[in-house]
């Protein structure tokens, strides 16, 4: 789906499908296996693992339209790529639907708090794709936010850390869990967005 973009980007105009070493039949049958795979997979985990599994395969397969059609593709794989969340929960035998309010909001938190991470680093990612993808019309939040990326990080970090953060008081979390989890996504986030440049 994104070999004609693909072949319109400095960094991506190499990959197989685009400069014609694997044709898009090929390509397809090897998606089919690995798909067949990872449904073999799933069938050794418990039923509770299901229902995020299909929501997660057709977000990603909803995923690389997203850059014709919106500037938020990272959100979009943000939402699918935190539906492992579900499966993890799932593959233990966890049915959420059944937890208590208190911890169900908790997973929440670290369900969002994971779709904004991505949205960070996937952000971050597409600026080097920036110039190509101008000219060639893919959409992201690097096109959207020119200028004022980091500022925008910055306010995805906090909300990170923020959900981190509610997601451990709402649970009772100690002072590990505040101190790696929350304080060291703190430090490690505001010292990427300080010394990441952005044009390089």
């Amino acid at each position: 789906l994104d070999a004609p973009y693909d072949r319109q980007v400095a960094r991506c105009k190499n990959r197989p499908v685009a400069r014609g070493a694997v044709s898009a039949a090929q390509a397809h049958t090897f998606a089919f296996l690995l798909g067949l795979c990872w449904i073999l997979t799933l069938s050794t985990l418990p039923s509770t693992s299901y229902m995020p599994a299909a929501l997660l395969a057709g977000s990603m397969a909803f995923y690389p339209f997203c850059k014709r059609i919106t500037h938020f593709p990272q959100l979009v794989l943000g939402l699918s790529l935190a539906l492992s969340q579900g499966i993890g929960y799932g593959s233990l035998g966890v049915d959420i639907r059944v937890l208590d309010s208190r911890t169900q909001m908790a997973l929440v938190c670290l369900y969002v708090s994971y779709v904004v991470h991505t949205m960070i680093y996937d952000t971050v990612y597409a600026h080097q794709d920036l110039e190509d993808d101008l000219k060639a019309g893919v959409l992201s939040m690097a096109v959207l936010c020119q200028g004022r990326t980091k500022i925008v990080l910055t306010g995805l970090a906090a909300a990170e850390v923020g959900l981190l953060g509610v997601a451990g008081w709402m649970m009772g979390f100690g002072g590990m869990y505040w101190g790696g989890a929350v304080g060291g996504s703190a430090v490690v986030l505001g010292r990427m967005i300080c010394v990441v440049k952005l044009e390089e």
